[in-house]
């Protein structure tokens, strides 16, 4: 019985960090500039706790797929021992589904202070400087709506995981059904890595996107670290 492909790192957090200090100022948009630089920031603070669910969950992920590489050996044969390796999978899953939840609070709160960015960079008179902070809005939507897709095909796939695990407590089960739904749950998690790929590609061009504006802003931007 060939065991689904798990994931690697469901989300490779691509986060910038930087020691901003504000240079002497001399034009009308200062104001706004510095509102948009604080939001920006606060924005990312609340995502700390969206980077604190990656350790655990890829964590819960390994011994999950260690579990389906136990009922893979087993077979069928044995099926009272692959109940109960099932069991314990879905108790897997469902902490998964529990931090996925967690991850998603943190970007709707990163979203939640970053909706006053957009009322911001309407008063930003400075055309140059105004472009730049366009860019900043629509990389965030780009990184924000991309996020939302890959939470949802996640939890789908969560899902299919649960749902194959559950086949095992039939009475009557049979083989080509398992070849089905695994090969189901592989296609999502093909899927669940490249929508993770455009995540970050999204996220590193925001972060791009938010030195360019505070580079034209005049703010001294010193990068100190990424997060992966």
């Amino acid at each position: 019985m060939e065991a689904p492909k798990m994931k690697q790192k469901m989300l490779k957090f691509v986060g910038l960090f930087l020691a901003i200090g504000l240079l002497s100022a001399c034009n009308q948009d200062d104001q706004v500039v510095e509102q948009m630089m604080d939001k920006l920031e606060k924005a990312a603070e609340v995502e700390a706790d969206f980077a604190a669910q990656q350790e655990p969950l890829v964590e819960l992920e390994t011994k999950e797929q260690a579990l389906y590489e136990q009922m893979k050996e087993l077979g069928l044969g044995e099926i009272d021992e692959i109940i109960k390796l099932a069991n314990e999978a879905t108790t897997y899953a469902d902490e998964r589904k529990t931090l996925i939840a967690k991850e998603k609070q943190a970007i709707e709160a990163s979203k939640a202070e970053f909706k006053e960015v957009y009322e911001l960079v309407k008063q930003i008179e400075d055309e140059t400087l105004k472009a730049k902070a366009d860019a900043v809005v629509a990389e965030w939507d780009k990184r924000y709506n991309s996020y939302l897709d890959l939470n949802e095909k996640y939890n789908e796939t969560i899902e299919l995981d649960q749902e194959f695990y559950q086949l095992f407590q039939l009475e009557d089960i049979e083989m080509e059904e398992i070849q089905q739904i695994i090969e189901s749950i592989n296609k999502s998690y093909e899927e669940i890595l490249n929508l993770k790929e455009e995540f970050n590609t999204h996220t590193s061009a925001y972060n791009d996107a938010k030195i360019e504006f505070y580079k034209a802003a005049n703010i001294e931007v010193i990068i100190a670290g990424e997060q992966e």
